[in-house]
């Protein structure tokens, strides 16, 4: 995944800049992301992927089987001797 943040002057409903108590331009930032080489993915257990309010929302066909192909990949009883695969 890519992630991206763009900036953007705030501006009020007569498009004019909006300055905070400083006297300094509001400037907002909305975020996008995007896949690398989404041709490249295996695709045949998501249903969807989207944007939502809260970020990226991935959803699977199958929920519980994918909860336990995540459980698997997870690195089990980690210590300070084990590292992640």
């Amino acid at each position: 995944l890519e992630m991206h943040s763009h900036p953007f002057t705030r501006l009020d409903d007569d498009d004019k800049e909006v300055y905070d108590d400083n006297g300094d331009v509001v400037v907002d930032y909305y975020t996008t992301i995007s896949l690398k080489e989404p041709d490249k993915q295996d695709w045949s257990s998501i249903k969807s992927v989207h944007q939502g309010k809260d970020g990226l929302t991935v959803e699977p066909y199958d929920k519980m089987k994918a909860a336990k192909e995540l459980i698997n990949l997870l690195p089990q009883g980690k210590t300070s001797k084990q590292t992640d695969p």
